[in-house]
């Protein structure tokens, strides 16, 4: 297992490296070479790297709390969108919506600690489940909850 240390957000992390894997674009069937070797020659490639990180309580409490904040805002702008469009049948855009949440960040404390892009990301993901509802027919934006994803789990 190899660790590698660095700082995120202020915090001392140190990522414990568990495998890799690499995805290789359709068109070249070469494999990996082995860690500490070159490549044979110039190839595209896409590396994957799964990483588990050993967090400290505080670390485990912070992050806990940033995924609540984005799950509030998140829980937010579906509702805010649902409501102007059945009580006024007016559509917001990404645009508009990441400006009043913007507004919201600064005035609310501890929506305004989560990083501003983080933010937009998160309606940047209500946006785009609305276009796979309109466009590929999938399921109408349902509001997140609070247990975990399947994909979250270590």
């Amino acid at each position: 297992m190899v660790q590698h240390p660095f700082t995120f957000a202020g915090f001392d992390l140190t990522l414990c490296s568990t495998a890799c894997t690499c995805r290789l674009l359709p068109l070249l069937q070469q494999t990996c070479p082995a860690p500490g070797k070159a490549p044979k020659a110039a190839v595209n490639q896409i590396k994957t790297y799964r990483f588990r990180l050993k967090l400290t309580r505080a670390q485990a409490q912070t992050f806990a709390q940033w995924l609540g904040s984005c799950r509030y805002v998140y829980n937010l702008c579906l509702d805010y969108k649902k409501q102007l469009y059945t009580h006024h049948t007016v559509s917001i855009n990404k645009h508009q919506m990441q400006q009043e949440l913007a507004a919201i960040a600064k005035e609310v404390g501890w929506i305004g600690c989560v990083h501003s892009q983080t933010l937009q990301e998160v309606t940047d993901r209500l946006f785009k489940s609305y276009d796979g509802f309109f466009k590929q027919g999938k399921g109408f934006p349902r509001f997140a909850s609070i247990a975990p994803s399947p994909t979250s789990r270590g």
